[in-house]
C-alpha cells in the first residue's frame, strides 16, 4: 500500500515537471499532461531532448 502511495506521488510530480517544461518550450501543456499521464517516465525523457519551438 505504501508503494503506491509513494508511485502515485512520483507520478504526479512527473506530470507536473513535463507539463512545465513543456510550457517554457512552447509547446501544449495540456498535450503534454495528457501524453505524461499515460506514459510518464517516457514523456519525461522525450521533452528534455526537445528544443524550443521557434
Amino acid at each position: 500500500m505504501a508503494l503506491r502511495i509513494i508511485w502515485i506521488i512520483v507520478w504526479v510530480i512527473i506530470i507536473a515537471v513535463v507539463v512545465r517544461r513543456a510550457a517554457t518550450l512552447g509547446r501544449s501543456q495540456l498535450g503534454w499532461g495528457i501524453f505524461a499521464a499515460f506514459l510518464p517516465i517516457i514523456a519525461l525523457i522525450v521533452i528534455f531532448f526537445m528544443k524550443p519551438k521557434s
